[in-house]
C-alpha cells in the first residue's frame, strides 16, 4: 500500500489534526505521488514549497505508515525457534 494511500484510509484518525489538515491537502493534489519512498514524497513536497507544519505532518505521518507496514507482514517467528 502506498503511502498516500494509507493516508486516505486512515483520514478520520487525525481529523482536526495538522496531520488532518496534510491528509485532505494530499486528498485533493492530484499530483501527489503514490509511492513508499520517503525520499520521494520529501522531495515533492519541497518542490511544491511546503511550509514546516506540513513537512512535520509528513514525518509524524509516515512513522505511523511504517509501523503499519511492518506490523502488517504477518508474524515474526524468533530466530531461536527458526527451523534451520
Amino acid at each position: 500500500m502506498t503511502f498516500k494511500t494509507w493516508c486516505l484510509k486512515n483520514e478520520y484518525k487525525f481529523i482536526n489534526t495538522p496531520e488532518g489538515d496534510f491528509i485532505s491537502d494530499v486528498k485533493i493534489d492530484k499530483r501527489f505521488p503514490a509511492c513508499k519512498n520517503q525520499n520521494k514524497l520529501y522531495d515533492y513536497l519541497h518542490e511544491r514549497k511546503a511550509c514546516r507544519e506540513a513537512f512535520d505532518a509528513f514525518q509524524k505521518l509516515y512513522r505511523a505508515y511504517i509501523e503499519f507496514t511492518l506490523s502488517d507482514v504477518g508474524p515474526r517467528v524468533p530466530f531461536s525457534s527458526r527451523h534451520v
